[in-house]
């Protein structure tokens, strides 16, 4: 049955603008990782104070572009890459 199973295509990763390519969490996960209660995490997320793709009926989330946010809103804001300049 394996070979069977092994023709088939992968489905194409989908990428949202502020992303990384890192892959998408469960709440569970999430909560583990940035030792916060999973409840928390999903009442902002469904407030919309927290960034996650809602899948269905499952919400996914990015855990870089999570703390992100959670550190912007402590006022925290993590070291900035060097900015280039173009032109001068």
């Amino acid at each position: 049955m394996r070979a069977a199973c092994a023709h088939r295509a992968r489905t194409p990763t989908v990428m949202l603008p502020g992303m990384t390519d890192t892959p998408l969490l469960t709440v569970a996960a999430l909560a583990r990782r940035l030792s916060l209660p999973p409840s928390w995490l999903a009442e902002e997320a469904e407030a919309g104070r927290i960034p996650s793709l809602l899948i269905g009926r499952r919400r996914r989330y990015d855990l870089a572009t999570v703390q992100r946010v959670l550190l912007d809103r402590a006022g925290k804001v993590p070291p900035a890459r060097k900015a280039v300049r173009h032109g001068r």
